[in-house]
């Protein structure tokens, strides 16, 4: 494949990809909105419980399997057809795992309702095994548009699904009912693209896919570990009221925010084992591809994280007034994992899944650290520590410098503008939220926030860095 041909489907791939975010994060957005209203924290404090305890061995075994596909150097009928059966059979198991683990609580803990929710919760697991190989050979071709098509379709089953049930006064079962039909939709749309798979299990390829699966697995379970380890020990030490707070803010910023970046995280990978097949350099792609990423991510999550204070009692409610600081602060975070999501990705195609492993495992080891160390200082210092899970980027900057010789610093440069500009945003954002329009109506002052804030960051992009604001349209119009 060509330069010129590999440019154009990974342009057309990130637009597509770029349509799904918005779509997906729409959705998501709406869902949250919906179901805020009609649950309390305590609701979402156990359904997050029940995600968390779930969360963690389906990314562990399943989670790697789809980029373990893209990154085989080639696919033939007989490996599709061996590895869509074996992810099935795990997802099942992971199923099964659940199942123990909400008897556990049950009868260990003394929580039936909780157990229930984690068994119930676990069946998700069923939908990630059939989805594993077809959405790996959907991305390998860079298919995204067919993609985009099946995530959208799926969420809006799942809000309406989930919305229906917190109507109904489901209480935190609205929760788990629109993930089970989210991943139960996508998984039948998902199997529709895959010819019917013949049963067979023996590949001479399967074990080399399955050990670059487990190894992605084992990265992204330490990613999910962190953040899910810290909702159930946060749970277990404060009650569910206090993670229901916390979970509010993960769910609305994973699932809306946190959606672009997904997104986008499939398609680069896809995309750099597409160049690196074709022998092409990684690095022009790095630089291009961080500064758009931080284009994207940078004024909206910081933009959020601004009008915050006002957009949360006005969309959500009083009740989550207290989410405000969680949000803030995952926000920001999100930020930096963004603009370090190119990292992951080549390191991925590079085969150094091991450093990503280790440096992964210090993040968790850090923010567990941390966790503990903050607990005689109250809540609010425990949620600080949740800042811990940055301690991996440090590691991972330094492995990536070894193995690409982009040097930290040029790392940095890659996203830099487009963070200062937004900074700068956020800035006047506060100002005016605290100062001229301080007695100003609510909703008159977010509309009017989100519009000096949109402002400021399009002058300073247009005057300071119109190359790279060329990249960006550059890359949406191809």
């Amino acid at each position: 494949m060509t330069r010129a041909r590999i440019a154009t489907k990974v342009s057309r791939s990130a637009r597509w990809a770029f349509v799904e975010s918005l779509a997906s994060a729409g959705a998501s957005a709406l869902t949250v909105i919906l179901m805020a209203r009609f649950l309390g924290p305590a609701d979402f404090g156990r359904a997050g419980l029940a995600v968390a305890l779930t969360a963690i061995p389906q990314a562990a075994l399943l989670g790697g399997m789809p980029d373990a596909l893209v990154r085989t150097r080639s696919v033939h009928t007989r490996l599709s057809d061996a590895l869509f059966w074996t992810t099935s059979a795990i997802g099942v198991a992971t199923a099964l795992l659940a199942g123990l683990a909400g008897l556990i609580v049950a009868w260990g803990i003394g929580d039936r309702l909780l157990g229930a929710l984690v068994a119930v919760q676990g069946l998700t697991g069923i939908g990630l095994g059939l989805a594993a190989a077809p959405t790996g050979l959907l991305l390998r071709k860079l298919r995204t548009r067919a993609l985009v098509q099946r995530t959208v379709i799926a969420k809006a089953a799942a809000l309406v699904a989930g919305v229906g049930a917190a109507a109904a006064g489901a209480g935190p079962w609205a929760l788990i009912v629109s993930n089970l039909v989210m991943q139960g939709a996508a998984a039948v749309q998902l199997l529709a693209t895959m010819r019917r798979p013949r049963l067979r299990i023996a590949d001479p390829a399967l074990a080399e896919t399955l050990r670059l699966g487990i190894l992605g697995g084992a990265q992204g379970s330490l990613g999910t570990l962190t953040t899910r380890g810290f909702v159930i020990a946060y749970g277990a030490v404060y009650g569910p009221h206090a993670v229901g707070l916390f979970n509010f803010a993960l769910r609305l910023v994973e699932e809306s925010c946190g959606i672009v970046i997904t997104a986008l995280r499939r398609v680069t990978v896809t995309s750099f084992a597409a160049a690196k097949r074709a022998g092409l350099d990684l690095r022009p792609l790095f630089h291009r591809g961080t500064a758009i990423i931080a284009y994207v991510s940078a004024p909206l999550f910081l933009g959020l994280a601004a009008v915050a204070p006002d957009a949360v009692p006005l969309i959500f409610g009083p009740q989550w007034i207290p989410a405000i600081p969680i949000l803030q602060l995952m926000l920001v975070l999100w930020v930096i994992r963004a603009t370090r999501m190119l990292v992951n990705a080549i390191m991925v195609v590079d085969g150094r899944q091991r450093a990503m492993v280790m440096f992964g495992l210090a993040g968790v080891l850090a923010t567990a650290a941390a966790f503990a160390l903050s607990l005689p200082f109250g809540r609010d210092a425990t949620l600080i520590a949740y800042a811990a899970t940055l301690t991996g980027v440090v590691f991972g900057g330094r492995a990536f410098a070894r193995s690409t010789g982009i040097g930290a610093l040029a790392q940095l440069a890659a996203g830099a503008k487009p963070i200062l500009f937004a900074l700068a945003m956020a800035g006047v954002v506060t100002w005016l939220r605290l100062g001229p329009l301080a007695e100003a109506v609510p909703a008159l002052r977010l509309v009017a926030t989100i519009a000096a804030g949109g402002i400021v960051f399009a002058g300073l992009a247009l005057g300071l860095d119109r190359a790279g604001v060329r990249d960006v349209l550059r890359a949406l119009r191809r």
